[in-house]
């Protein structure tokens, strides 16, 4: 069992604890089982959090995880009795466990992995075009980068967590299927769309809904700019609507970067099925393995010069299917570069890839930006895009 000690543990410090444990307590086959499914990253302050923050994630997660119930006992009876606390749990132990929940469960479709989605958010709000067309300074300040940055895990956190509603539902928001249909239903309304597929004799939960999530979170950051340029006008503090536009601009973050995964974009996201004339990877782990695994050889800073300036675009939604198109069509890339090793061990051409994909995620975010912000002056709306693009020709 372990002993408790109240004070800061380094990783190493809890790593050994853990290995003790490991060593003392579990057979063989159970302490393989435990390091596959929990792992030893943990960064937590006191051993007596990191214990706290454990026992939470096993008996919250217990439907998901695939620990038999045994040994799942055996972990729980292992390690020290710690009341619960009445006050709300802070936020780095809520992240904690989600973390820990990816971990334990394979998702569908869970994205680009924390990093891959920090690296895009952060680099796009690093590039924000806050000297253009009177575009918000306040998204370069170092809090609003920091809380865009956070808001591009959100929709992850909601899928993964014990509970929510709609659960596994939410992860159709996270992908489409370019390979069922390439001829996209043009509504922008995801229920609607769900309507059509089922006229063309489709299933919405083989399709995904990927695009439609992407514009409605775009269409609700136009309008918390609207409200921001009607508060400025009147003079009034503009901290409360500021707040939406982050939400807003760091969750169409998310669903932008999962636009950007080719694995996202396809029925062969973990693992190729059906024919495989080519014998690329039936593993289901080609997943993991490329956008979240790989991804941690680059960080945020080494995708930046491939940025330009922001892009109006004249057809948002057609822009989005453009998008997801493109990036559908280095799916078998993907599973090429699998196949060489590339994933495994990292080579030039690998790195540049994953570089260019979280690149091309930021730069589509930076145009979304950049398109919801003209697209929000009503009714000058014509005049301030012209001024904008420095043209005298009709606007689309």
């Amino acid at each position: 069992m372990f002993k408790r000690k109240d004070k800061k543990m380094s990783c190493e410090e809890n790593r050994e604890l853990i290995s003790s444990f490991i060593d003392a307590e579990l057979s063989p086959a159970e302490k393989e089982m435990l390091e596959k499914h929990l792992g030893v990253c943990t960064k937590c302050r006191t051993l007596e959090e990191w214990l706290r923050c454990v026992k939470e994630g096993i008996s919250r997660s217990a439907e998901r995880v695939t620990i038999p119930g045994s040994l799942r006992d055996k972990i729980m009876k292992s390690l020290p009795e710690i009341p619960v606390r009445l006050d709300p749990v802070p936020w780095w132990k809520r992240l904690f466990v989600l973390l820990l929940l990816f971990c334990l469960s394979v998702s569908p479709a869970f994205s680009w992995g924390p990093e891959g989605h920090e690296y895009i958010n952060k680099s796009a709000a690093l590039k924000a075009p806050v000297e253009v067309a009177g575009f918000p300074s306040f998204f370069q300040s170092r809090e609003s980068i920091e809380i865009i940055t956070y808001n591009g895990l959100e929709p992850d956190r909601w899928k993964i967590s014990p509970g929510y509603t709609r659960g596994k539902g939410h992860g159709l928001a996270h992908y489409i299927n370019l390979d069922l249909v390439q001829d996209l239903p043009a509504a922008r309304d995801h229920i609607i769309a769900i309507q059509m597929y089922q006229e063309k004799g489709l299933d919405g939960r083989d399709m995904g809904l990927l695009p439609y999530y992407i514009i409605e979170t775009y269409e609700k950051l136009r309008i918390s700019f609207s409200e921001y340029r009607e508060f400025v006008r009147r003079g009034s503090s503009t901290k409360p609507v500021e707040v939406n536009i982050l939400y807003y601009a760091g969750l169409l973050g998310h669903y932008v970067g999962d636009g950007s995964q080719p694995l996202h974009t396809t029925a062969h996201h973990h693992g190729w099925v059906g024919e495989n004339h080519k014998s690329y990877s039936m593993d289901e782990g080609i997943h993991k393995r490329f956008e979240v695994e790989f991804v941690r050889n680059v960080k945020a800073g080494d995708f930046l010069e491939l940025l330009h300036t922001p892009t109006h675009l004249c057809d948002p939604f057609s822009e989005i299917i453009a998008y997801l198109k493109k990036t559908h069509s280095y799916m078998e890339k993907v599973y090429a570069l699998d196949k060489a090793g590339a994933f495994s061990e990292p080579t030039p051409e690998s790195l540049q890839f994953v570089r260019e994909r979280l690149a091309a995620a930021s730069q589509m975010l930076l145009n979304l930006w950049y398109t919801a912000w003209l697209e929000s002056e009503r009714p000058d709306r014509e005049k301030v895009v012209r001024e904008a693009l420095k043209t005298t020709e009709k606007i689309c």
